[in-house]
Parts: C-alpha cells; structure tokens; sequence
C-alpha cells in the first residue's frame, strides 16, 4: 500500500474552484439534477429500485436482497486516468465503484470490468471480470465510518489499480489487475452499485492519474512484478508530487529486504528523462543485469524540514521488483555418437545452460517416450537399454525452455557394434553380411577390344582365404589397365567410422609404389581414410585424411605372398588413434586427433581414391569391416585362424627391459641371460 499527505487541497475541492475543472476529463458534483445522464439497471434480484440526484447527492435505494447498478451514459475511463467517487460515512457495506464494458455490472459473456466492493465492515475487494468470469481479489480492512472516497485506476490498456482515499491519505491497494481489452471499446463505462438499502454518493469525476497526490514514486517501469523484462530496460517512475523532494535516493538489488551488504545506491539519483517531464524521472538500471533474475527497486524521496538546520526528512518508498527475460535455451555440448554391444546400453545426454528446462530426444525425427527399454525421453540424458539392430540411427534432443524458445542439438550416430561388411570374392562380389554389390571399374572404353575380363577371380594360390580372390590389373585381367572396385551408395552407410571402425584385407602383390587397399575418399577432399601399401619399399600404412597416418616400417608387402593388413581407428573419449596391423601385429600408431572430417565418398576397394588413383597390380581377398575398434587379440585371431601360431601382438608390454632375448616373453632365458653378465663391470 502506499500512502500520500495532502497538502493540496483534496480533488474534489479543487474542481469546484473556479478555473479548476480542466484538471478532470470529467466531473459531477451533483449540485443540480443531471439524473437524465445516468441508466439505471436491475443486476439481480427481484426488490424495488431507484436513483435519484438530490441535496448534493446521488441517491441509489434497493429493495431486500436486490443490486442495482447506476451508470453515467456517456463518461469514460481511458488509458492514463483514475475514476473516483466520494462513498459517503453513512453507507456503510455492499456499496461499489465499477467500471465496465456496458452501461451496467459485467457479468456475462464477453463482459470484461471490474467491480471495486466494499464487502463489509472488515473487507474491501475488487471482483474482477474477464470475458465474463469473476474472480476476486480481498484486501482486508479499510477505514470506517468516514467518507470515503473510491478509486479505480487504468494505467494502460489492460491493466489496472484501485484503491481509497480517507481525506488526507492516498492508499493504493492493487496496480496490477489485467483485464483483456475488449474488442471495439476503448473506454470503459462507470457507475456505482448498491446491495440492499439506500446508498449516497458525491462527486464522480475522472482525472489522469498524474493528479492524484503521492508522496511516494509511482508508475515504476518495468511495472512491478512485471515478467520477462529486456535485459538493456531503463528505470522509470513518477516522483512525489505533494512536495518538491530536496532528492531522490534509488535502492536496487536481489533481496527485497535492502540489507547494507550488497545493496546498490543511487544517491543522489539523476534524472535522464529526454522530454525533462518534471512528472517522470528515468534512470539506468546501476548493475548488469542476468537473464531470469528478479530484482527490487526502492525510491526514496527526501523532504525538505523547515525546522532550523535538521536534515531532510526520508520519505521510504515502495517495494518494486521485475523479473528478467529468460536466455534463450542453449546447448553447450551436443550428443556424443557411440557404437554398442547388441545387448548393451546406450546413453546420450547434453549439456545446457541453466535457462534450460525443457528437453525432448528424437530418433530419426520421431518424439521418443519412456518405455520399451528407453528412459529419460523428457530429460538431458536419454538411455536406450538392451539395444537391438532396430535402435540403430540418429538422435538427437530439442531443448527449450519458457521464453519460450527452442534448440536443436546436433545428431549422434547410435549403431550395433559387429561385422558391417564381408566381400569373400569367391567366384562373386556380393557383401554377404549387408547385402551390398561391389562394382568393378573400368576405366577402358566399353567398346575396347582389349578389354576381355572385368574381373578375374584367382583359384589356388591367388586365394588366401575361400576359393577365390579378386585380381586386379594381373592374371587375365591385365588387358584391365587400372581398375578398381566401388561399392555404390555406401557413403552414408560407412559414416560411422569417427566412432570407430576396422578395416581388414589380405593382399598379394609384387608390385611397387603406392596401392590403394581399402579407402573411403572423394577425389580432391581432405576427409576419409585410407589403408594402402606406400611409396617405401612399399609398406602398409592406414590413413586418417585431415589428421595423420600410422605406418609400418618393418615388413615389405610387396614379396609376392599374402600378407593381412589392418587399419583401426580407436575412439576412445573423443580422442582418436590410428592404427595400423600386419600379419596380425601393430605396427604402426598416430594420434589422437580431436577432429575427424566426415566424407560422403563411397567405400571403394583398390584405389587411394574414388577416381582410380594408385590402383592397386594383384590379389585382394576377404574384405572385412567392422564398425568399431577391434581388440589386438581379435585382430591376431583373424589372422591365426589363416596362420596359426604365436604372435608378439604387443611389443610394448609391461616389463619389456627385461625381456634380454626378444622373443616377447620374460622369462628364464632372460634370467639365464641377466646372469650371465652378473657383476660384470667397467669400473677401473
């Protein structure tokens, strides 16, 4: 509530002295019959009604439990103004001011208005209609026995105040009432209303809010408790008006309770109003302000005291608090793509702001939902258990929040962890786990006559593994120059491999220079991979475009006997390695790398590219890929299972300083062969 000491002379008053009357928009002190001008109207109940305008009064008798409602016909509440109206001490309870959308009490339909009640002697309220539903708001005790004057304020086109006047102070009890504006009418109608008896009323007048004395700020803006301000929002109020304050002192922070630590002062504040309108002060907000905070505004003004030197007297303001706009949902970090188990369980979570608060994942752009084996469909982390083939695909999340607004995260990848893709090459050039043709290219004319073999499917020793292999540019395929061997629409398809991926082939050649194996890379794009035999000597080596190459600097692949080459790419955490076996061995590692490019190229056999280039002069046989990083003792099973025996496939282990033999093992040998030296010694 706030209060104001009248040291203007009271409204009323003022209108009726000559000159004055422009104050108001409009003013009846009933001093003559102008019962013509008003519409008098039954609102419920069955008793008798009248009005009439007499001894300076208007006069509204009701019969038993009857309403009638008394309303001027053509006077009107606009934007910016206040109606009054002086309840006379005599009244008593269930008499009101109201203001409305016809000429009478709203009530129904589309009827907005609000109906300023003084209930009974222990309450006053505002019934408040919106589109013809009440709804009311009680604010307890007022003053008795006096007359009392009755306020409703319409400070923009949808919200409202009201409060009294007791004669020598202003209360304000609400000014924060909405109320939808109604289609066609700007203006509301006003008028009182009386509940069973006779009821008297004296001065109705409408007057713009400005004129009504404070000495207190009012109209703050942002309006208080008002929602969703802008962040760069200015402070603006109307200072006290019943005096000319010595200065005004602006309190501003969090906590509604102003306590000395932490409070920002503005004293003495310094009005930045363009117009110079001594009615507005403006500020700028003293802090930087955050986005869905709420904060509390207090203006001070300060009184000037005429008694000997005493300092001004401190007028404490009102409480006024505003809540800052929401940020924008954001997410900091985007789902990650993972390659699982059958079985297993996947889980993919973002991380947002903490403006965010709504969450929805999707797989391939349907609205998932908790059940079957998925939780966490409404939430930042979603989990799919006991993943089957059919969860493979992509997901992603939409956060939101109530500003409102929404983001889209980035797609993960979720795919079963196994054998993606197996060309045995035996006597066809089918995929026999995903179904996929490879095709051989020709980069002949078709009409060449030397060209009398595509592909050539090698028996005997041109296989390693089944009853056949693939030769390429040898054997009866020599009249082929340059061919290599595509596997059309797979791009897509083989994208996974940023998660992890093994790529494993034997191969046969005596051939020098580079030669393509296995790749996935467009012509010119710094993307993809490569698993290739190199310029030097050659040698293996495994490719990650963009990022770097593990290379082999051992064994020569190009003897003329089969040799099982294998390039991995190991995520782990987002770090990624390169890997490169053969014969079952590491041979080579690069890495980590952070950034792996995405390429659309096709998976292609026997080419560093998808044009043709380095194509490979001999046998390739039994091309397998797996989508995920296959363990060193898969990789040396693979090629045990062709040769078996026992394999060094980590040269690195643990304790290796003291393997004295080399042979990959610490054991007595090395003991045998630690003693054998035993207090030897180069001292002199």
């Amino acid at each position: 509530m706030m209060k104001a000491n009248l040291l203007l002379l009271f409204i009323s008053v003022l209108l009726m002295v000559a000159g004055s009357a422009s104050a108001a928009s409009f003013y009846d002190g009933f001093e003559t019959d102008t019962s013509a001008d008003y519409i008098g109207t039954r609102t419920y109940g069955t008793g008798a009604v009248d009005f009439n305008v007499s001894g300076g009064m208007l006069n509204v008798t009701t019969g038993g439990s009857t309403t009638y409602s008394v309303f001027h016909q053509t006077a009107s509440l606009e934007v910016g103004e206040a109606v009054g109206i002086v309840s006379k001490a005599s009244n008593g309870q269930e008499t009101y001011l109201t203001v409305s959308t016809i000429t009478r009490s709203p009530n129904t339909g589309t009827e907005n208005g609000i109906r300023f009640h003084v209930q009974n002697a222990s309450n006053i309220r505002a019934r408040v209609y919106r589109n013809g539903a009440e709804s009311a708001v009680n604010y307890g005790a007022y003053p008795t026995g006096i007359d009392l004057t009755l306020y409703v304020f319409r400070k923009t086109e949808t919200v409202y105040g009201v409060g009294y006047h007791d004669g020598a102070d202003l209360t304000v009890l609400d000014e924060e009432i909405e109320i939808p504006q109604t289609a066609g009418v700007a203006g509301l109608y006003v008028g009182v209303e009386v509940y069973g008896g006779t009821r008297s009323f004296d001065d109705l007048h409408i007057v713009v809010l400005d004129d009504i004395p404070s000495d207190v700020a009012t109209s703050p803006l942002p309006a208080n408790n008002e929602t969703a301000v802008p962040l760069d929002t200015m402070l603006t109020w109307n200072p006290v008006n019943v005096f000319a304050p010595v200065k005004q002192v602006l309190l501003f922070r969090e906590d509604p309770n102003f306590p000395a630590d932490g409070t920002v002062i503005v004293d003495p504040v310094v009005d930045l109003d363009l117009d110079d309108d001594p009615k507005t002060t403006q500020v700028t907000v003293p802090i930087s302000l955050e986005h869905g905070t709420t904060y509390y505004w207090r203006v001070d003004a300060y009184e000037p005291n005429d008694v000997g030197t005493q300092d001004p007297i401190a007028r404490p303001g009102i409480v006024w608090s505003f809540t800052t706009l929401l940020a924008s949902a954001e997410i900091l970090v985007g789902p990650a793509s993972q390659t699982v188990p059958i079985g297993g369980t996947a889980q993919f979570s973002i991380t947002v702001t903490e403006a965010t608060t709504g969450f929805q994942w999707y797989k391939d752009g349907v609205a998932l939902t908790d059940g079957a084996g998925i939780t966490g469909a409404r939430s930042q982390v979603l989990t799919i258990n006991d993943v089957q083939l059919a969860d493979e695909g992509y997901y992603y999340c939409v956060a939101s929040n109530d500003l409102p607004s929404q983001v889209a995260s980035t797609e993960a990848r979720l795919v079963i962890q196994r054998l993606v893709g197996h060309w045995t090459f035996d006597g066809h050039m089918n995929d026999i786990v995903g179904g996929l043709e490879a095709v051989v290219v020709d980069p002949n004319p078709s009409g060449d006559p030397n060209n009398t073999s595509i592909a050539y499917y090698g028996a005997g020793d041109d296989a390693i593994i089944g009853t056949g292999s693939l030769a390429l540019n040898v054997g009866n395929s020599s009249d082929m120059t340059g061919g290599w061997v595509v596997i059309p629409d797979s791009g897509e398809l083989y994208n996974f491999y940023p998660q992890g991926i093994t790529a494993n082939a034997w191969v046969k050649t005596t051939a020098g220079g580079y030669q393509g194996l296995i790749g996935k890379r467009v012509d010119t794009e710094n993307a993809g991979f490569n698993l290739m035999a190199t310029n030097n000597s050659p040698r293996a080596a495994f490719a990650l475009r963009g990022s770097g190459t593990a290379t082999d600097t051992v064994i020569s692949v190009n003897d003329g006997q089969w040799h099982m080459v294998t390039g991995v790419l190991r995520n782990v955490d987002g770090a990624v390695t390169v890997e490169l076996f053969v014969d079952g061995i590491r041979r080579g590692t690069a890495g980590p790398y952070t950034n792996v490019a995405l390429t659309e190229s096709d998976l292609f056999f026997g080419a560093n590219r998808l044009n043709g280039m380095s194509p490979l002069t001999g046998y390739i046989d039994d091309v397998r890929i797996y989508n995920y990083a296959r363990s060193l003792e898969e990789i040396a099973d693979e090629y045990k299972a062709v040769y078996p025996g026992i394999l060094c496939i980590d040269p690195d282990f643990t304790g290796r300083e003291f393997d004295f033999n080399g042979n990959c093992v610490v054991d007595l040998a090395d003991f045998a062969a630690m003693a054998e030296a035993w207090l030897a010694t180069g001292l002199y």
